[in-house]
């Protein structure tokens, strides 16, 4: 039915996940992983989507290309007789997916009501923010330390790191930072340095995360290096020629950076 100019103006949105650049999974792949998990079969669950075998098999070769893990294995033989089924990483993916997509839902029907007319828009502009902070870590705050004019926050990251950030106190209650709260933390990657763990440190950045180097892009005067945590996190650090010398891919290194170096930010 077309659209009449008398219809109340709403907001629509989808949620897909990423990997690097890459797009990895949105609701037709979650409902390929979903059709897979219910049949044990690749070629019944494109046959329930009313698709292709091939779109199916290229999809998942796809995905688990592109994801840190295989999302689907296929099984010979056995006890069970064979069959495809999804890893504990493909049913993480599922869950959490559906975990963002009802939040994102409640967040896109609230923000609908504020673009009932085009008067809205400029609240729609200021909340489409693009950050230019190379690292966004999500976390939930675990402790909050008060102080007369400075407050320290802990956070506790996906794979159990603990993240210290040194906010104003008036900043705390701006926000109105509570405990088990979930949050996000931007951290500019000139902001962190990345060194082996047995180097000479410096004693005065608050955090340091150990991590192993997964990427070092070499540039004419530093270097960029990525160490990946033991959750699912990435930090971004950026490091001089030499230092980079020091590092390998596949090595153990520490990323070092201040609690005050942390912007924390927390969802409408």
């Amino acid at each position: 039915m077309p659209a009449s100019r008398h219809d109340a103006l709403r907001l629509n949105a989808q949620v897909w996940f990423e990997q690097g650049e890459v797009n990895l999974a949105g609701s037709t792949e979650v409902g390929l992983l979903c059709a897979i998990a219910e049949t044990g079969s690749i070629s019944q669950a494109a046959k329930t989507l009313g698709r292709s075998y091939k779109w199916a098999w290229d999809t998942v070769e796809a995905m688990n290309r592109l994801a840190d893990q295989p999302l689907v294995i296929r099984e010979t033989g056995g006890k069970h007789g064979g069959g495809t089924r999804l890893t504990e990483r493909g049913e993480q993916l599922v869950a959490g997916y559906h975990a963002v997509e009802r939040a994102h839902a409640a967040f896109v029907r609230a923000l609908s009501d504020e673009a009932a007319s085009l008067a809205d828009l400029p609240l729609l502009k200021k909340l489409a923010l693009k950050t230019s902070a190379r690292n966004q870590l999500f976390g939930s705050v675990s402790a909050i330390r008060s102080g007369a004019v400075n407050d320290e926050v802990e956070l506790a990251l996906s794979g159990g790191e603990k993240l210290s950030v040194l906010i104003t106190h008036r900043s705390t209650e701006r926000i109105n930072l509570e405990l088990g709260q979930e949050i996000v933390a931007l951290i500019k990657a000139q902001w962190i340095s990345i060194a082996p763990p047995d180097s000479d440190l410096p004693t005065t950045p608050i955090n340091r995360l150990a991590g192993t180097v997964a990427e070092i892009v070499v540039g004419p005067q530093d270097a960029e290096v990525a160490l990946q945590l033991s959750g699912s996190d990435m930090l971004y650090g950026i490091v001089t020629l030499a230092e980079a010398a020091t590092l390998k891919i596949g090595a153990p290194a520490v990323a070092l950076f201040d609690a005050k170096s942390v912007i924390l930010g927390v969802p409408f």
